[in-house]
Formats: structure tokens, C-alpha cells, sequence
């Protein structure tokens, strides 16, 4: 490439300042209009990114691979950027050059910010990856709404954005990282399971109680929390990304109790399965040793032994029904003093009421319930039949208990508040516009008039003041 081909500071002949009208969010870029290479630096609200010089053939490549994650065609694109599709396979082929205001066109079609284009490493959207996995299963092409999970990438990329505009401190994501070796069985990945929820509750401080608000806990990891309609066979997504951060995704269809396992499932992903770009855990591939593992983790760590062994206690029940101990005698040193206790018949055995209790204590259903009550020995396998047969009677109970079968709501607009929380603050520093708090809004729902009035009078914050 010659030098009349390279960005230069000392030959900007055909260099153009152009402001980026992209929801007047204020920013500026200093790029090669008509080039074969584009550089320059980003100036994003006072913050200043360097760009890496591009080639215009890696430029066309990964505004290619955009389009393509966006799940848009060509044709669409050149419709919507009012030009010719031969226009546009010429740049993603590297043969012609991109404008500035074709450029901001294309970053805000593909939901990308533009100065990803011009990085070192250009990172493949993760839920592209996932996509592209979900084509390859036998699950329908609608069982994921791509428009839906590209808007949720988005949501992500913005919260990423602000909290990096505001200088926050480093977010808590998720601390450790459970380095395992790959199960190579079934009883491996159980046990690893097992072990990981034993040490990730002891590391969260959370002993034997419950943990029904586990979308507030793994959010408080610094992970992003969603919910999302999918299809039936789908209970969870998790994908990441140094622009997305940790993802965790759950079907908004399924029950409270079916989410709060969920959660817990694609949490083990977040902990072990970082190695991967996404994961999608749906009914034909729970025999997959990962997914196993998964569960195994999700079981224990919402409904651990020591919280059980202590709640069936105030049942009245785990004890043996014939209990013997030895007593040393301090005057007669040769023999001990036996001393023994024998329960009622009966009454260590687990009925359907006590199930129901539990679960719902744990914030499990019965049948998750039951089938950890077996991990645990607390019952047997003829118990376990024996009380699936009874789960006819298990409205009526729950009726005559009070209770609600969905009663712990979990956390599916965390994500939204997140970045209205943030926007709002970045206004306040005045580091974006009104204009771009609107636009934030708009993507979660929220009308233009309500941002008005949220926004009207004169915002005057208090000094936090902290003990010393």
C-alpha cells in the first residue's frame, strides 16, 4: 500500500471531521472519507480512544460479519443506507471505500458502536455464535426471537458504555472462576456440580438459607440478568463478551420455580463454562456432561444439605429413630453409661405436606424438590414413586397452605433499570445529551414524555456522607 494510500497526520487532504449524528450523542471522529486505510481517534464525551489504522479489506470483513450477526440482508442494509446492493458488496469485498455517514449508518443498523470497527482485535458477536449453535441443533428457527436477543446485546453493549463513561470501579465479575478439568461421566460432573455449589455458597456468605432472590444475587456478581420468551425446550441462554459482559438469559414463559433453577443452571455456566462464547441449555442436550454438571450445581446450591438437615429438624424430623450414645463414667473409669432413645414409628418419615414445606421454603417445585431430597438419602426411591404419585393432591395442599405455586418473583427488567440508573446519572454529569437518554428509553420501553417529567426542575444532589 503506498503512502498516498496511508492516513497521515501530515497529509489530511481527504481527511473529514465528521460529527456523529447518532442520537446527538457527542462524539466526534477523525476518519479517512475516500481511503484505502482508515485511523484516527475516538472522542467520545471527553473520553479519547485511539483507533487503529484499518485496512479498507478488514474494514469490509468485519462490516460483513456485523451484518451477518445482525441477521440482516444485503439488500436490507442498502435500502435502509439509500444505496445500491452492489454498492455495498463492493465495501464488504474491500473494493470501495466507506463514508463517514454510510459508516455511522451501518454501526447503528448492526447495534455496534462504531469505534469497534477500528479496534485491534475485532470481536465476533457472541450471539452470533449462539445463533449459529441454535442452527444447528434440532430445536425450530423460532424457538429464539433474534430480534429480541440482538436488542438484549444491545442493552448490554450500552450498560458496558456507561459504566466505563462514569469511571465507575471495576464491576465484581463473578470473582472466581472455577477452573475444572471436562467430566469425562456422568458421576464426575455431578460431583463437580455438588462440590462447586458447596464452595460458591460458602464464598457468597449464604449458608444453609434460601436463596429465592438469585437474579438479585448473580446481578450483585456483576453479571448481566435477563428474560426472555423462548421456546418451550429452551430454559436459559449465557453469553459473553468484552463489550456485553457476563449474560445470563432465561425463558420468560416457565413458572417462578422453573426460573429460579434456571438461574441457578446457567449461573454454573457463568462460574466454569467461561471458555465458551455461549451456551444454550435446552431439552435435547441435557444428556451433554456440561449440562449435567449444571444441574448438579443448581440442585445443591439452591437447596443445600446443611439448610435442609436444619429446616427438617424443625420438622421434627432427620433423626434416626433409634438413637444410642455412650456417656463416660468419671467414677467408675472402666464402664461407660448407655443411654438410648427410640422415636415414635413413623414419625422421621416424609410426607407429602413436608415436601410441599420445603420446596416451598426453597422456592423449588415439588418435583425438583423430591428429586433432591433422593441426591440427599432423605428418601428413598420407593418414597420418591410413591410421593409422585401423590402430586395430584399437591393444588389442593398448596390452597390449604395459602400459598401461591409462583410466589417469588425473580428479576427480568434488572437489565433495563440498570442502564436508565446509569443514563440518568451521566446526564446529571453531563456527559450525554437529553437526546441520548432518550433513545435508552426508547429501547426499554419507556416514553419520551415520561423522561420529561422525570427530568423536569432542577436536580439538586446530596453529598453522601459515610461514617468514618
Amino acid at each position: 500500500m503506498s503512502d498516498s494510500d496511508t492516513l497521515r497526520a501530515d497529509s489530511i487532504q481527504a481527511v473529514g471531521y465528521a460529527e456523529r449524528a447518532h442520537e446527538s450523542w457527542k462524539s466526534l471522529v477523525l476518519i479517512g472519507t475516500h481511503l484505502n486505510q482508515v485511523g484516527g481517534i475516538l472522542y467520545c464525551s471527553g473520553k479519547e480512544t485511539e483507533l487503529v489504522p484499518v485496512s479498507q479489506e478488514k474494514l469490509g470483513e468485519r462490516l460483513k460479519s456485523a451484518r451477518e450477526a445482525s441477521g440482516l440482508k444485503q439488500q436490507d442494509v442498502a435500502d435502509a443506507l439509500d444505496i445500491q446492493r452492489t454498492s455495498l458488496i463492493a465495501i464488504e469485498s474491500g473494493k470501495r471505500s466507506v463514508s463517514s455517514i454510510e459508516l455511522d449508518g451501518l454501526a447503528r443498523l448492526y447495534r455496534r458502536d462504531m469505534a469497534e470497527f477500528f479496534e485491534e482485535a475485532f470481536e465476533e458477536d457472541p450471539t452470533h455464535v449462539l445463533l449459529r449453535v441454535m442452527s444447528t441443533t434440532e430445536l425450530p428457527e423460532d424457538s429464539i426471537n433474534r430480534e429480541e436477543l440482538l436488542k438484549c446485546a444491545s442493552l448490554c453493549r450500552h450498560v458496558t458504555f456507561l459504566e466505563q463513561l462514569l469511571e465507575l470501579p471495576e464491576s465484581p465479575i463473578v470473582p472466581v472462576t472455577y477452573a475444572l478439568r471436562p467430566p469425562s461421566t456422568r458421576w464426575d460432573a455431578v460431583q463437580q456440580g455438588m462440590t462447586m455449589a458447596e464452595q460458591e455458597r460458602k464464598r457468597l456468605g449464604l449458608g444453609g438459607w434460601p436463596a429465592k432472590n438469585l437474579a438479585d444475587i448473580i446481578k450483585r456478581q456483576g453479571v448481566r440478568v435477563m428474560e426472555h420468551a423462548m421456546s418451550e425446550q429452551i430454559s436459559g441462554l449465557f453469553f459473553h463478551g468484552s463489550k456485553l459482559g457476563l449474560v445470563v438469559v432465561v425463558n420468560s414463559k416457565h413458572s417462578e420455580q422453573r426460573k429460579l433453577f434456571s438461574y441457578a443452571h446457567e449461573y454454573c455456566h457463568v462460574l466454569v463454562d467461561r471458555n465458551r462464547p455461549s451456551l444454550i441449555s435446552h431439552l435435547k442436550n441435557r444428556e451433554e456432561l456440561v449440562e449435567v454438571r449444571a444441574n448438579s450445581f443448581a440442585a445443591h446450591f439452591l437447596m443445600p444439605e446443611e439448610g435442609v438437615r436444619e429446616f427438617l429438624q424443625t420438622l421434627g424430623k432427620a433423626e434416626a429413630t433409634r438413637q444410642v450414645t455412650e456417656v463416660f463414667d468419671v467414677f467408675d473409669q472402666v464402664e461407660e453409661l448407655p443411654a438410648q432413645r427410640r422415636l415414635p414409628a413413623g414419625s422421621q418419615e416424609l410426607g407429602l405436606h413436608d415436601v410441599l414445606q420445603i420446596g416451598h421454603y426453597y422456592g423449588l417445585s415439588y418435583d425438583a424438590t423430591l428429586y433432591q431430597l433422593l441426591n440427599l438419602k432423605y428418601i428413598t426411591k420407593d418414597a420418591l414413586e410413591d410421593l409422585k404419585a401423590a402430586k395430584g393432591r399437591v393444588p389442593s395442599m398448596v390452597r390449604i397452605f395459602g400459598w401461591q405455586q409462583d410466589q417469588v418473583k425473580q428479576a427480568p427488567t434488572a437489565l433495563a433499570d440498570q442502564l436508565m440508573d446509569l443514563a440518568f446519572e451521566a446526564y446529571r454529569r453531563e456527559l450525554i445529551t437529553k437526546q441520548k437518554v432518550f433513545s435508552f428509553a426508547k429501547e426499554v420501553g419507556v416514553s419520551r414524555s415520561e423522561i420529561e417529567q422525570a427530568l423536569s426542575g432542577e436536580d439538586k444532589p446530596v453529598e453522601a456522607v459515610f461514617p468514618s
